[in-house]
């Protein structure tokens, strides 16, 4: 079973919102692959930790919305 596959199923279980927040369309599509490293930078000691994520995208607004890869498939 490929991730991405996968990662959506697990977030249709937790009744995760699959729909744009901007726009409210249900036109959400991901592309193969829609893997991103996120590099994140604690303000405090400058440590940087980079979270991989899985993107998509909406068809009508071009809002781009990021999940947790980790999380997703807990």
């Amino acid at each position: 079973m490929d991730l991405q596959y996968k990662i959506i199923e697990r977030l249709v279980k937790k009744n995760a919102k699959l729909c744009c927040p901007l726009c409210e369309s249900s036109e959400i599509t991901t592309l193969q692959n829609s893997f991103v490293d996120l590099p994140i930078k604690d303000d405090r000691d400058g440590e940087v930790t980079e979270i991989k994520c899985m993107y998509t995208t909406c068809n009508k607004c071009g809002y781009i919305t990021l999940f947790n890869v980790e999380v997703a498939l807990t």
